[in-house]
């Protein structure tokens, strides 16, 4: 992301690691939505001027949504990537869990402030959904 976050390591749901980044086959879910959406671009290059990428979930997709979002945005950020997809990256959140520890919301916040990634979570007040986790086993990304 930056040296300002780089250095510390990112905790996420165990369960949200193991469906969208855990290895199957030599590639991850994460890996594969990143390159079907950078091959629509590397397609046309128009694309990449013409079009926004909106990255939406409802619950579970939520969460995988916000993940997907940190990732492609801190890709989009970092100035050695060949990344094709253009920014900022728009993720809309609906009744998500919670998806990463404090270093995530950091590292998040960040790539917002930065102008790399814009989000809007949506939560009814007191659904349990969007207040869990509140303690859980993690994965460091």
């Amino acid at each position: 992301l930056d040296s300002e976050c780089s250095d510390e390591k990112i905790g996420i749901h165990h369960g949200f690691y193991e469906y969208l980044l855990k290895s199957r086959h030599g590639k991850n879910k994460l890996q594969e939505i990143v390159n079907h959406v950078t091959s629509l671009f590397v397609e046309v290059p128009e694309r990449q001027k013409d079009y926004k990428v909106y990255v939406t979930g409802h619950s579970l997709g939520g969460a995988l949504a916000t993940l997907f979002s940190l990732y492609v945005a801190a890709s989009i950020g970092d100035q050695t990537s060949k990344e094709v997809i253009p920014g900022p990256i728009t993720c809309i959140s609906v009744a998500s869990p919670r998806v990463g520890d404090r270093s995530f919301q950091k590292a998040f916040n960040y790539l917002e402030q930065n102008g790399l990634l814009r989000h809007l979570r949506i939560a009814n007040e007191r659904d349990p959904v969007t207040m869990m986790p509140s303690a859980t086993g993690k994965k460091i990304w």
